[in-house]
């Protein structure tokens, strides 16, 4: 089943996903724009007009995001990344327009990796289960997950691609897909809102009163048997 085939409006699928961490594509006019713009723009700044073709969009987000981890959300610049890929700061914005345009792109970097990493099944509860796991793991190995949410522009391309994977994924289970995207969406509220106390600045004060990892997946296990009892109207 496509996302075409489900009715949701555009405003329905921005409260669905509106949380969703998680790369931003350009527009096929804007990346056509840079394409035939790039001798142009390398030139002017100085640079041989044969860049470098082997440095990839998904080779900068990665470094962009090792570059994050190690040094935090106030080092993130085009100039410092541009010295870690071993090129000029002008030559990455033939790959992305800008920092936001990076910045999303490293979102949905994380969010398909939450994706990617929960195994098969045929069963939507251990689908959330692992869907949970999967965004605690990704957000333990980059602890500034929740800055990046928050400070991230998304566009529609984003929201779209997104959602497309998502009722792909969760058709075939059983319950309404659109019902599944709203536990989706909950179980990815829940998981970065417990990931976000166990990488406060406050943890390790936090971590004498609570157990934090325990209590995040004694929530998800809560919130999916609650979610089950109320579809099958025992809740």
């Amino acid at each position: 089943m496509s996302a075409s085939s489900e009715p949701f409006t555009s405003h329905e699928e921005g409260l669905f996903i509106h949380i969703l961490p998680l790369r931003r594509l350009l527009s096929n006019t804007v990346r056509r724009t840079l394409l035939d713009n790039r001798e142009k723009w390398v030139n002017s700044a100085g640079m041989e007009a044969t860049t470098d073709l082997k440095l990839t969009v998904e080779q900068i987000v990665d470094q962009a995001l090792e570059l994050l981890r190690e040094e935090g959300m106030d080092k993130l610049s085009m100039r410092r990344l541009a010295a870690r890929v071993g090129v000029r700061a002008p030559t990455l914005y033939y790959y992305l327009p800008d920092k936001s345009a990076l910045m999303a792109a490293m979102m949905e970097r994380l969010f398909m990796r939450c994706i990617d990493l929960i195994p098969p099944t045929t069963d939507w509860r251990d689908w959330m289960r692992e869907f949970g796991r999967a965004i605690w793991e990704v957000q333990e190995t980059y602890p500034f997950s929740g800055e990046l949410i928050t400070a991230s522009m998304l566009d529609e391309d984003f929201f779209k691609r997104t959602m497309a994977r998502l009722v792909t994924t969760l058709t075939g289970f059983g319950p309404p897909v659109r019902a599944l995207l709203e536990l989706q969406s909950a179980v990815q509220a829940l998981m970065t809102g417990w990931s976000t106390f166990a990488h406060a600045r406050y943890a390790g004060q936090l971590s004498r009163i609570l157990d934090v990892e325990r209590l995040a997946f004694e929530s998800l296990d809560a919130m999916i048997e609650g979610w089950r009892l109320e579809q099958s109207g025992q809740g």
